[in-house]
């Protein structure tokens, strides 16, 4: 994250709203939340009431030049003129760093990281004075099913989501299994 921007904010859930985040340009945000640190990217814009949310989706192809270690943000370049955005990463991705591509936001048999993201989104939200109407969630592949899980959790907000992978199973099941479900398969 410190690649992208020159400025990165952290502070606890507790503290989101008492924040001072820098407004029309792109900064980073830590937050930490029940142990875990949640990342994003967020450029809020004071001539806009619109907000997009862009979800990560799973890794390039390319591998050779991503830090597992390090957030991974899906169009992060992107432009949004008449829109706000907030780039949230998945900490899924760092569990299983070098078993899985993607995450889907799924976090610890005890701990289910798209909530928790859920919970710090709706905060911004209050913060910036964002309605939900005027929130978009957009993603792809992963991202893509982040997309609709967070729009069904935020009600009235609004989704587009670009080939979402809404079947699991297809995607890295076997490590899927084995690693966020451990606990559930081992009382069976």
């Amino acid at each position: 994250m410190d690649k992208l921007v020159k400025t990165i904010i952290k502070t606890s859930f507790e503290n989101i709203t008492n924040s001072t985040i820098p407004l029309n340009e792109q900064v980073g945000l830590i937050v930490e939340y029940k142990n875990v640190k949640f990342e994003f990217l967020i450029n809020i814009k004071t001539s806009t009431d619109n907000l997009i949310c862009l979800g990560s989706g799973a890794y390039p192809l390319d591998k050779s030049k991503i830090d597992k270690t390090k957030p991974w943000f899906n169009r992060w370049s992107w432009n949004f003129d008449e829109f706000s955005t907030i780039h949230y990463n998945d900490p899924s991705l760092y569990l299983y760093n070098d078993k899985m591509d993607a995450g889907w936001g799924l976090g610890t048999p005890e701990d289910w990281f798209l909530e928790d993201i859920k919970d710090i989104l709706v905060q911004l939200f209050k913060k910036f004075g964002f309605k939900n109407e005027n929130v978009i969630f957009y993603g792809s592949s992963a991202g893509g099913f982040t997309s609709l899980q967070l729009g069904i959790m935020i009600k009235q907000t609004n989704v587009l989501a670009d080939i979402p992978q809404l079947n699991l199973k297809r995607w890295y099941w076997d490590t899927i299994k084995i690693q966020f479900f451990q606990t559930i398969l081992r009382k069976k």
